[in-house]
């Protein structure tokens, strides 16, 4: 089960972290979009706040462009230009398009989701520990409660053991509420008092 918990973990938690995502480069799209649209600026000073915009704000690209194609969302990946060891970074992507001043733009949202792997194996090994706790606790539990069902048995067995046929003197078995080894001392009562 654990085995089979892991690769299902994985996939319940990498598709909510991904729809979180969608949802958060939804709403940096809608903001975006109704920042520019309700801002007053000239062609040039447009021009100068996206291009400013690109460089400060690297996960949001936005460009003129000529074709509206549909919104799409994908997974991307890229290396990250701040990193020192030029490590590459998996993103959730929006490709969108807006209307700015009457004009068509490309607008590209990126977000990184590299955490939702550290996510996964933290909870894969909060998983494993629970799972190893449970083991041990069922086995803990099963010989506790293995001596305390099995105790009349050992006790029928003990006195068996010591009993002398020479001597003639009868068993006196503990009672129990086990209905078998009721039974079994019954039996050996019944097959000890013949012999006597």
């Amino acid at each position: 089960v654990l085995l089979f918990s892991i690769p299902a973990y994985f996939a319940v938690v990498d598709y909510i972290w991904q729809d979180e995502l969608d949802e958060n480069n939804q709403v940096v799209r809608q903001r975006i979009e109704h920042g520019l649209q309700h801002t007053e600026l000239s062609d040039s000073s447009l021009a100068n706040l996206l291009d400013a915009w690109s460089k400060i704000q690297p996960g949001v690209i936005i460009t003129a462009t000529d074709a509206i194609e549909p919104d799409s969302v994908y997974d991307a990946e890229a290396v990250n230009p701040y990193s020192p060891t030029q490590e590459v970074n998996r993103y959730r992507a929006l490709s969108a398009y807006i209307i700015i001043k009457g004009k068509p733009y490309r607008l590209v949202v990126r977000t990184n989701i590299e955490e939702s792997n550290e996510t996964i194996m933290a909870l894969g090994i909060v998983t494993a520990v629970f799972v190893l706790l449970l083991v041990i606790g069922l086995i803990v539990l099963n010989t506790i409660i293995g001596r305390s069902i099995w105790k009349p048995f050992n006790n029928t067995l003990d006195k068996i053991k010591a009993f002398d046929l020479n001597k003639g003197e009868a068993i006196k078995f503990d009672a129990t509420d086990i209905e078998e080894f009721y039974e079994l001392n019954t039996t050996l009562n019944k097959l000890i008092a013949g012999n006597i």
